[in-house]
């Protein structure tokens, strides 16, 4: 059967690894376009906030910070291949791609406070803005939330409080 193919399987511990016994058992199940596209959507959600768990012993702080971080820096690749899928210019793709790969960098997750870019919030975003003042680019914010909204990375609701306190600025 081609994947996804929805099985009955046994997980076990095994050394610093999850495993799965050697017989997997499918169901006769199949999945429509809808169940593939929300499944491929959860997937890349869990690996844009800080990837899949493999084992069961608890993660080194260096090793969540590496994980969040190569999350943000899916997000980051995908919206810059979304700005690019949109017209833009590379420059002004760039550009923009930057301005958020710095508020991430030097704002949103510091050293030992790992924060994934899919968390941004009205709160964070407003403690940032007041920080930077007028320096801040709020077309690259804008883009970002829109972004975010219309691709199913953050709520709908959360997105529209982020783009009425962008407007007002």
């Amino acid at each position: 059967m081609p994947p996804p193919v929805l099985v009955q399987a046994v997980l076990l511990p095994f050394e610093d690894r999850i495993i799965y016994d050697s017989l997997l058992m499918p169901y006769r199940v199949m999945f429509g376009a809808g169940i593939r596209r929300s499944l491929n959507e959860a997937y890349r959600r869990v690996q844009e906030q800080g990837g899949v768990t493999t084992t069961l012993q608890p993660l080194s702080a260096e090793a969540i910070q590496q994980a969040i971080g190569g999350g943000n820096q899916k997000v980051l690749a995908a919206f810059h291949k979304e700005l690019l899928a949109g017209g833009l210019s590379p420059k002004m793709v760039d550009e923009h791609t930057g301005n958020i790969a710095r508020f991430v960098d030097v704002y949103w997750s510091t050293p030992g406070q790992p924060r994934s870019l899919l968390e941004l919030d009205t709160d964070g975003l407003q403690q940032y803005l007041r920080r930077q003042g007028r320096s801040v680019n709020l077309v690259s914010f804008r883009r970002l939330v829109r972004f975010l909204r219309d691709t199913n990375r953050i709520d709908w609701d959360q997105a529209e409080a982020m783009q009425h306190l962008l407007k007002q600025r």
